[in-house]
């Protein structure tokens, strides 16, 4: 005899079960779009609908995009990964629900990472992660979509704090930790994040650099300094004429700041002692005889965010000869499938940043110890 088909799943129930437990995080969010005046957003993680809306129902809300792929996941445990055919229902549902408020919402059937290309960079007041909660999917949902926030807007999300769900606070403070961003509580498990700028600090140790200082100053100085960006030279004691390239310098480009030390302590102590000193928490480090193309930090800083690495570095070093002209071979570096552990890297027979050109952040610098000197 055959099994009898097993019965579909009452959601009306299941869904009134599960927001009853939500709603308190509701208030919470919308509290903190309120007082901020967030108009424009994207919730990663629909559901129902139910924390949808929520938001839309305040008028202040202009436009909000919903993005869930309702997709069953056969290796995730969770209450809310339903077989296919009933996430086909929920988001029927959800369409349903959301349609009074019309052109103010729009659904994306699309998974985060995906529906994220489809935003132009710092185009967004808000983002709210409430998506699938494992400590992976979590850190690739803030990395694609972190970008997409202007600088003042917000990205929050649901499940901080929550024993089940260890991996949500995992992510969220290893990805904002490196860039000393707060993470904030509002209560009821919602957590939210200020975005903030993110300028370098660039620095160049310089010890007997007379020949070729003018030209790595004026690389970042010229290409590559952005609005809140600095640039420091740490004069480290050098015994030819570094000292009067670096005047002439400063007298060029008045915001070049110098750090002036007497005695050479080595590479690895001026670097430090420029790091100590830097405003920001991002860090670029240039020696002193290499040049940076034009714009050369943004796609770095770009990837730094997306891939939610501590470090990141070129792939290509260029050798010059004498003049401007880049020789005929160029140093091309074959990296492991995916991000480099700091093991991995320093096992590297020819790591890349062995030419000492690396964005990296603060908080890297200083759980790893420093630079050895």
């Amino acid at each position: 005899m055959s099994k009898p088909p097993i019965p579909p799943i009452d959601l009306v129930k299941l869904q009134q079960a599960h927001e009853a437990a939500w709603a308190p995080a509701y208030t919470q969010f919308l509290r903190l779009v309120k007082a901020r005046g967030l108009t424009t957003g994207v919730e990663v993680g629909v559901g129902y609908g139910g924390h949808c809306e929520a938001l839309l129902d305040y008028r202040g809300i202009d436009s909000l995009v919903g993005v869930d792929p309702y997709e069953h996941h056969p290796q995730v445990d969770d209450p809310t990964n339903l077989g296919q055919r009933d996430l086909d229902r929920v988001y029927h549902g959800a369409l349903n629900r959301l349609a009074r408020f019309g052109r103010r919402f729009e659904l994306m059937r699309e998974s985060s990472v995906r529906a994220a290309d489809h935003f132009e960079d710092e185009s967004l007041d808000f983002v709210y992660i409430d998506a699938d909660h494992r400590y992976e999917s979590v850190q690739a949902d803030l990395g694609a979509w972190c970008d997409k926030v202007r600088a003042g807007g917000v990205i929050a999300g649901h499940d901080y704090e929550n024993p089940d769900l260890p991996g949500v606070q995992h992510a969220v403070d290893g990805y904002f930790q490196r860039l000393g961003w707060p993470v904030n509580h509002a209560g009821d498990c919602v957590w939210w994040v200020q975005k903030r700028a993110l300028p370098i600090s660039y620095i160049i140790p310089a010890y007997n650099a007379e020949q070729t200082l003018w030209q790595a100053v004026s690389s970042v100085m010229d290409d590559n300094l952005d609005a809140g960006d600095e640039l420091l030279v740490v004069e480290d004691g050098p015994i030819d004429a570094t000292g009067v390239v670096i005047e002439e310098l400063q007298a060029a480009y008045p915001a070049l700041r110098v750090i002036r030390q007497d005695q050479n302590t080595g590479a690895g102590a001026a670097r430090n002692r420029g790091i100590n000193e830097a405003a920001n928490d991002l860090i670029f480090m240039l020696d002193a005889d290499n040049v940076l193309p034009t714009d050369a930090a943004k796609p770095l800083r770009k990837h730094l965010m997306r891939m939610c690495c501590d470090a990141v570095c070129f792939g290509e070093v260029r050798l010059f000869r004498d003049g401007d002209e880049p020789s005929m071979t160029a140093w091309t570096h074959r990296y492991p499938a995916g991000p480099a552990t700091l093991a991995q890297y320093g096992a590297m027979q020819d790591p890349p940043g062995a030419a000492g050109n690396l964005l990296f952040t603060r908080d890297a610098w200083r759980r790893a110890g420093g630079y050895p000197e």
